[in-house]
């Protein structure tokens, strides 16, 4: 487990994102290591039961020696944009990271949702994670969209740069558009504490 200090700074819903956050060989480097782990069908709430509403294949990143490196860059980030911006109390990371894959060959999306409800862990995480591994000369469609509670018309549209970071709040609401030629692949993570008050 990774522990995180809690700041005391004014709450902002804003996503926060890096460009280039993964460069070429962390990249190189986790997709060599990701190989021995197998593919799992994305598993979905009770409450997004409808095979429509979500189509990605995933794999789980364990808390292991040999993905440190991995989980610490995420949780360091993490750490420093909270202290900035959001001023949740936060304690752990307490979830495996997702790697996901969304592809045109099963018109691969994720509907609107939120990553936080009354079920654990899902109600201890605070803020989402999602990281960019494809370049976006490898597949179209795929954005992922956050609604910011600022702009309810138009919502934040993640840049695409091979290896950004980009964190927000899990409660709010966001989406994959579906996927329309290639395959995006990315990291997913929740950063957590205790119950929001």
């Amino acid at each position: 487990m990774y522990n995180i200090s809690n700041p005391q700074n004014t709450f902002i819903h804003e996503p926060h994102f890096q460009n280039r956050f993964l460069d070429i060989k962390d990249i190189k480097k986790l997709r060599d290591n990701l190989i021995s782990i197998p593919y799992q069908h994305a598993v979905i709430t009770k409450l997004q039961e409808s095979n429509d509403y979500r189509k990605s294949k995933i794999k789980w990143i364990p808390h292991l020696k040999e993905w440190d490196w991995l989980f610490e860059k995420i949780i360091k980030y993490v750490q420093d944009i909270n202290k900035k911006s959001y001023n949740f109390s936060l304690a752990t990371l307490y979830e495996n990271i997702q790697y996901t894959e969304y592809s045109s060959n099963y018109k691969g999306h994720y509907g609107w949702h939120m990553d936080i409800n009354g079920d654990y862990p899902f109600n201890l995480r605070k803020i989402s994670v999602s990281i960019q591994l494809s370049s976006p000369d490898e597949y179209e469609g795929g954005d992922l969209e956050i609604f910011n509670g600022t702009k309810l018309d138009t919502p934040f549209i993640v840049p695409k740069t091979r290896g950004t970071i980009c964190i927000f709040p899990s409660f709010l609401l966001h989406r994959v558009t579906p996927i329309t030629k290639g395959t995006r692949r990315s990291l997913v993570v929740w950063v957590g504490g205790s119950h929001f008050n």
